[in-house]
């Protein structure tokens, strides 16, 4: 992560980070959904970007859910151990198959 670099990167360089759901490791193909983010780009420049995305349409609640997992998936304390378990090794079964 830029923040983790610490001086001079984490204030000067300008990052663009995307994702999809779709092309990531669980590879949910047909799902829209994905995240946009930039960092130490200047007012001006931000505007825009939001003000292009703004006029596009956004994902289904099926593609806003599964964009929500990919960014935050389940972990202890968050969900039953039975949901973590089917989780995790259904996460390790596509890992292994790669």
């Amino acid at each position: 992560m830029l923040a983790e670099l610490g001086d001079p990167y984490r204030d000067n360089v300008e990052l663009i980070s995307l994702h999809s759901i779709s092309k990531g490791l669980m590879g949910e193909c047909g799902l829209r959904g994905g995240y946009f983010e930039a960092h130490n780009f200047a007012k001006y420049a931000n505007d825009m970007f939001y003000k292009l995305k703004s006029i596009e349409l956004c994902s289904n609640t099926v593609g806003q859910v599964a964009t929500q997992l990919m960014v935050d998936p389940p972990r202890e304390g968050m969900v039953s151990q039975e949901c973590l378990d089917q989780y995790l090794k259904e996460h390790l079964e596509i890992k292994n198959g790669l």
